[in-house]
């Protein structure tokens, strides 16, 4: 039961972790956008 709640805790963890690099590579690419404009 508990090693179950472990492997969900790292499930989640992890979907957390691909949409944190996603939004960093969205947001990186904004911020770089704007300075080429400058």
């Amino acid at each position: 039961m508990s090693f179950n709640w472990v492997r969900g805790f790292a499930q989640v963890q992890w979907m957390f972790g691909m949409k944190l690099s996603k939004a960093r590579r969205i947001s990186g690419a904004i911020v770089s956008e704007i300075f080429s404009r400058a």
